[in-house]
């Protein structure tokens, strides 16, 4: 509901999928982009109450969305390869600094928010958004195991297409995940009570950025996400997390430090309950410490402690 008291609707998936053996399928729809380890989550699946800051700055706000289609390969149990094209969603840029849906407000890549009032700031703003892919794109996506127990996996990811400057925006990513200590529950191996799980990945950008005197100029940045989890029982997590993205001066976009830890733990089959700490460092911020506290309801069906996957 919007400051105006009217109703908009927010619809992340949309899909019709149809599956021509247990190797291959076929979608199509609106859908998150499965660019790595994190953007194909949806917001009740993430490990941490807000975005990693990568993915927020460097991916659509964090929100990746293609509509059109996409292929998914799965030659045998270690190779997995997914293909999509189609037309980027966009956010609506017609909305204030913290209406962007699934977003933290402190995840807007360290800008004072009290130095960039009025105008000013929503130019800004939409002139360094414009980077981001916002009409046609074409993504690849490729994960592979190392062993056969699947306890290593490293991940590959690369989209273009074009941006609000009329240029193209190149994204690539690569990542790696390891479990340690994971339970075979009949579905092979799973994290949870004693199990210790690594993520890491790095994603970066480069384009083509056109200023209004007729100037271009020939930019990229990076960022880089490791979290550490472990099990302390069957609905108990603890985690910590440490990100860095880099500065982006032609578009006024800072350097950016965060570390974050956090506990999870299931109350019950339906209800998530999470506090997390997060440090932030910038020049613009400083030192900022926030501590939240998130409830998460699933309504309907039957609980599944998802964040153990079991």
């Amino acid at each position: 509901q919007n400051e105006d008291d009217e109703w908009e609707t927010g619809i992340e998936e949309v899909i019709i999928r149809y599956d021509f053996s247990d190797s291959l399928s076929i979608a199509g729809g609106q859908f998150l982009n499965r660019f790595g380890f994190q953007n194909q989550n949806h917001l009740h699946m993430w490990d941490y109450v807000n975005q990693n800051l990568q993915n927020s700055r460097l991916l659509s706000e964090g929100e990746l969305i293609t509509r059109g289609i996409q292929l998914d390969y799965k030659p045998n149990s270690r190779w997995s390869i997914n293909i999509a094209s189609g037309k980027a969603r966009l956010h609506d840029h017609e909305h204030g600094h913290g209406d962007h849906e699934g977003e933290d407000h402190d995840d807007h890549e360290g800008e004072d928010h009290d130095d960039h009032k009025g105008e000013d700031h929503e130019e800004h703003y939409i002139e360094a958004d414009g980077i981001n892919i916002s009409d046609w794109i074409t993504s690849a996506d490729v994960r592979y195991y190392l062993d056969e127990d699947q306890t290593l996996m490293v991940s590959g990811s690369l989209a273009v297409g074009e941006n609000e400057f009329g240029t193209k925006t190149w994204a690539y990513g690569a990542g790696v995940q390891k479990l340690w200590g994971g339970h075979d529950h009949g579905n092979g191996l799973e994290f949870c009570e004693g199990a210790t799980k690594l993520k890491a990945e790095i994603i970066g950008r480069s384009a083509e950025v056109k200023h209004e005197d007729g100037d271009s100029d020939d930019v990229s940045d990076w960022g880089f996400s490791a979290a550490l989890f472990y099990g302390l029982d069957e609905i108990t997590t603890i985690s910590a997390r440490q990100e860095y993205i880099s500065d982006l001066a032609e578009l006024e976009l800072e350097e950016r430090h965060r570390t974050s830890f956090a506990l999870s733990r299931y109350l019950s089959d339906n209800i998530l309950a999470r506090i997390q700490y997060d440090y932030n460092r910038a020049d613009s911020i400083e030192d900022e410490h926030a501590l939240w506290l998130q409830f998460q309801i699933g309504i309907g069906g039957s609980g599944s402690h998802a964040g153990h996957n079991h």
